[in-house]
């Protein structure tokens, strides 16, 4: 739906992975087509499937596959938790009642389940504003707490779904107060009366006001009949029939028949005029959201509780997943959006102000403090002073099939037609562009503002925009369709609600580059320099004010509405959402190159171009594109081997290999990277860092002169390496004769039961322990070795060579070669950027003691050297490019500058390559891409856009053993020497740039400093 926050949300999650939520976790019980799956449209392969999914199941509405599928706040496991048809959604041509009806007069886009819970526990909350959470407002022997449905006597666990309830709810608060209720259902009712589920009205009299008014079956015809007459009570709650409940297998176009029924009765009835009708989902009906729920901070008193499935954590309550929500009245039509947060408890405290308002003081006494600070209470919906009585144009829904006694049948016919009515998953298939659909068009905002929309203000015949030429905020044209790039914003919020302050980001970039609106009204880069913005909805219509926090001072137009500055006379602006985004502004083209060329006083070596005139490729660029098109689809885009001859000297390797050889490969090696192993690989940098400074430098020596710093970090990294592996005389024997005789050794120790080793090449050796023991007395030293090319699929006698030769080798290479050339790198930026060294040794210092070497338990207080690491290969990265085979013919779709797709054909046996030097430089991505700014990795950053050890499965296996030993090396160094320029006066003259050009000039190549260390030595 055009101008709700949806999959065009610019404030989308980022997930620990790296991926924007809308990538979903796929597994092998899934697929093995893609590690990920995308939102998709459920009926895309065209058919019947627009009739058959109407009868479709979605996923689970319960606690657990919930609160398993939001996975700790990463809300990426929608999929795997829950089910990947949780992850579909229908358009608006297969609901068209719905869109109409909401669009007609004003929706809710950040209305939310109250917890996240199945049916009655909604429903109870909706009635009473509690489900019971210990320590809120009610006792616990009063039932609850209401996580599942539950109408047997009794509790599941120790105050767990305890029925019946017993707390207070708000009908009885009317009754106390003379309001007028009523409680509108027919003989099906679907059992959703919650009223039914609470012990006060279990026993009151039959023919009392209270069960009269609860339980009477007047049936939907007497609302519709009190509507016509102008006779409804003060409140009415009305309960469906199953049959229109839209609860799966029922269908939501026999739902929509329901909507029309209702809506028609208020709006053709004569106290219209007075009337409002709020329309709203208990739960989610085992459909995902992208939007991760606010929470109240953690252990809340009422709002928190231990997890029953698991009581070593606790879990929110609620506020849960959004729902649709729309109200229907004179006040609220016009096709508005509302966005302030919401949920259940916003209905019942609406109710509390309208009695308010006629002098009747009904508060409930059971609302929990928080939801009555966080929860809006749903007068900002609402525009009082411009009722409006017009009639939008509403499609008329099909009506249901009924039976001969009356009961509704469309999930009978439904499922009797199509009994597998599931729709297609398209694992492997799904591209963001052709799985996203994003309507174009706005509405007009109501309400607090929240994230995850594109905003417009606007002023009578201004509005707010970018002067890129003066890089500033200014005043420029506003248009009907509120659609000019330059005029659009996206908000950030600083705060969580109730606060209503943000920093406002351009969406329009200025050469490529994201700004913010700065305090002096100027665009700046850095989100840090950004002004605090508090942005306030006047209510009825009258717009928005926008006061910068730290002057006090407000937006003002003056001069005839063509002049902007900040000034004590608030402006009020207009807001509208606009729901195209222009993807195209976001997302570059796909086929061609997408990304800008690297700057060209950024020296970056004589061979840092890499254009393969001789073989057709796509040269991609695009973060989403790297991510999941081509990472993540490993058997439709292979790895390119002859570009892996180097590292193939001892034959195929987990580095060399695709498919099933990839996995059997990985299976052998996966278990050597273990925590045991990166504090080996600690512990020896140390070591080797110490003799160092004791042995070859001596204890008291001031300067070290290193001409080609390789020469230095490359001797450190390899014994580094060879230590961990206790490959003892690895710089004074060929290396294949090391590796063989070490095998052999390891396995002759570990057949004798000598003492078990810990190292790197031993995890690999031992991975399969159980396979091993059962073996090891059955077979010669050799035939041991040739065990394991069985695992990997092989057989025959140069299963050393082909295995485990061919992984080790890879090790050493993979182990120290890379990690070499980034610490010689990141030192010659430390030597360019005293100030970054300042901060290392600052962090330094602050976690050790004078002359202190560092355990492993202080690896994770090095926050900063890992950010500098990061830093230095975002602008080096050891590998430039990733190229992939097409192994079978593919298309991919190319967004045009005119928003239109087109697809573009790519026959198998082809390249992709995937720029990874241009992918970290892209401004679209990384603020000052040229600069070397380490604080960019140490909060959330772009991770789909930084791929210096690849991504997706085939990610780099060592990431975190060379991020173990970089952290120790460059501790261990920087806490001892400063590095300095030995000869300073060659660079004067220079910008920084420049300089780091001169001194960091590079060619690209692999050196095997297996051999090449013999020499250094």
């Amino acid at each position: 739906m055009a101008g709700v926050r949806g999959f065009a949300d610019p404030n989308a999650h980022v997930s620990e992975n790296g991926k924007q939520v809308w990538f979903q976790l796929v597994d092998g019980t899934l697929s093995n087509d893609t590690e990920a799956l995308l939102p998709f449209y459920i009926n895309a392969a065209g058919g019947n499937l627009t009739q058959a999914t109407q009868c479709m199941l979605a996923g689970s509405n319960g606690f657990t596959a919930n609160h398993a599928a939001l996975a700790q706040g990463d809300n990426n496991l929608w999929a795997i938790a829950n089910t990947p048809y949780s992850w579909g959604y229908f358009l608006r041509q297969d609901i068209p009642t719905h869109f109409a009806l909401a669009e007609g007069w004003t929706v809710a886009d950040m209305y939310a389940q109250a917890a996240i819970a199945t049916t009655h526990p909604n429903r109870a909350f909706w009635v009473s504003g509690s489900i019971n959470v210990p320590g809120g407002p009610q006792q616990l022997d009063q039932g609850g707490v209401a996580i599942d449905n539950n109408e047997t006597p009794g509790c599941e666990a120790p105050n767990l779904d305890c029925y019946p309830y017993s707390w207070k709810t708000t009908a009885e608060f009317y009754e106390e107060a003379g309001v007028s209720w009523q409680l509108y259902q027919g003989t099906d009712n679907f059992g959703d009366n919650p009223f039914a589920w609470f012990e006060q009205f279990q026993n009151a009299p039959a023919n009392s006001t209270l069960a009269e008014r609860a339980f009477a079956v007047l049936g939907l015809q007497a609302f519709y009949d009190a509507a016509a007459n102008g006779t409804l009570p003060q409140i009415s709650y009305i309960i469906g029939p199953g049959g229109l409940s839209e609860h799966p297998p029922w269908s939501p176009s026999d739902g929509a028949w329901l909507h029309q029924q209702v809506v028609n009765a208020v709006i053709n009835s004569p106290k219209y005029s007075s009337t409002v009708l709020m329309v709203s989902y208990d739960e989610t009906g085992g459909w995902g959201d992208h939007v991760i729920p606010i929470t109240a901070p953690k252990d809340t008193p009422g709002e928190w509780m231990t997890n029953p499935f698991n009581t070593s954590q606790t879990v929110f309550a609620g506020p849960g997943f959004r729902l649709p929500f729309y109200v229907v009245s004179p006040w609220t039509r016009g096709g508005h959006v509302f966005t302030a947060h919401s949920d259940h408890s916003s209905q019942i405290m609406f109710i509390e102000e309208w009695l308010a308002s006629k002098g009747k003081n009904v508060v409930t006494d059971q609302l929990n403090p928080w939801r009555r600070e966080h929860m809006s209470n749903l007068l900002q919906m609402f525009d009082f002073e411009h009722p409006d009585m017009s009639i939008p144009d509403l499609p008329v829904p099909t009506p249901p099939a009924i039976g001969p006694q009356g009961q509704f049948l469309g999930d009978v016919e439904c499922q009797t037609i199509f009994p597998n009515p599931q729709p297609p998953v398209p694992y492997g298939q799904q591209t963001r562009q052709n799985s996203l659909t994003i309507e174009t068009g706005f509405k007009s905002v109501r309400g607090s503002l929240t994230e995850g929309r594109f905003l417009v203000f606007e002023s009578g015949n201004s509005a707010l925009s970018l002067d890129t030429r003066n890089r500033q905020l200014t005043l420029g044209g506003a248009v009907p369709e509120h659609d000019t790039p330059l005029n659009r914003f996206v908000l950030h919020a600083t705060a969580n609600p109730p606060a209503t302050t943000f920093n406002l980001q351009f969406f329009e970039t200025i050469n490529g580059q994201t700004n913010f609106i700065g305090s002096n009204l100027k665009a700046t880069t850095s989100m840090d320099d950004a002004a605090v913005f508090d942005i306030t909805d006047l209510g009825n219509s009258k717009g928005y004010t926008i006061q910068e926090v730290s002057s006090g001072q407000f937006l003002t137009i003056s001069g005839n509405g063509k002049s902007l500055a900040l000034g004590r006379q608030a402006t009020p602006f207009n807001n509208s959402h606009m729901g195209s985004n222009n993807a195209a502004k976001r997302h570059p083209d796909l086929v061609d190159r997408a990304l800008p060329p690297i700057p060209g006083h950024i020296a970056l070596g004589h061979g840092w171009e890499w254009i393969w005139k001789h073989r057709l490729f796509s040269s991609r660029g695009n973060e989403d594109v790297v991510n999941f098109e081509v990472l993540t689809r490993r058997n439709q885009f292979l790895k390119f081997r002859e570009i892996y001859q180097a590292v193939r000297t001892f034959g195929d390797n987990l580095i060399t290999v695709e498919k099933d050889a990839w996995k059997r490969h990985r299976k052998v090696i996966a278990p050597s990277f273990s925590e045991s192993t990166y504090k080996v690989t600690w512990d020896e940098a140390i070591k080797v860092m110490s003799g160092l400074f004791n042995e070859k430098w001596g204890k008291d020596t001031e300067y070290i002169i290193v001409k080609h710093m390789p020469d230095l970090t490359s001797l450190i990294t390899l014994k580094t390496i060879s230590a961990a592996g206790k490959i003892r005389n690895i710089l004074a024997h060929e290396a294949t004769n090391v590796i063989e005789l070490y095998m052999k050794e390891m396995i002759a120790e570990r057949r004798n039961k000598q003492e078990e080793r810990h190292d790197l090449f031993n995890a690999l050796l031992v991975s399969n322990e159980e396979n091993w023991d059962n073996m090891n007395d059955k077979f010669t030293d050799e035939e041991l070795i040739c065990w394991y090319s069985f695992v990997l699929g092989r057989k025959g006698s140069s299963c050393l060579t082909d295995v485990l030769l061919a992984n080790m080798f890879a090790f050493l290479l993979a182990g120290h070669e890379t990690l070499s050339h980034t610490i010689s790198y990141t030192l010659g930026l430390l030597a360019l950027h005293e100030e970054e060294q300042e901060k290392i040794y600052k962090q330094i210092t602050e976690n050790l003691h004078t002359d202190e070497i560092p355990g492993y338990e202080k690896l994770n207080s090095f926050t900063y050297v890992l950010a500098v690491l990061y830093e230095s290969l975002r602008l080096f990265p050891m590998v430039t490019m990733l190229v992939r085979e097409i192994a079978d013919d593919v298309t991919f779709s190319k967004q045009k500058s005119d928003g239109t797709i087109e697809q573009v054909p790519v026959t198998k046996d082809n390249l992709v390559i995937l720029d990874i030097a241009a992918l970290h430089y892209n401004p679209k991505y990384w603020t000052d891409p040229e600069k070397f700014d380490p604080t960019r990795f140490l909060g959330n950053y772009n991770k789909d856009a930084y791929l210096p050890f690849s991504g997706g499965m085939r990610a780099c296996i060592g990431r975190r053993f060379a991020e173990v030993e970089g952290i120790a090396i460059l501790v261990m160094l920087l806490s001892r020497y400063k590095v300095e320029l030995k000869d300073p006066g060659k660079y004067a003259g220079l910008d920084v740039l420049e300089r780091r050009a001169k001194l960091l000039k590079s060619e690209p190549r692999i050196t095997t400093t297996v051999q090449e260390a013999r020499k250094m030595k």
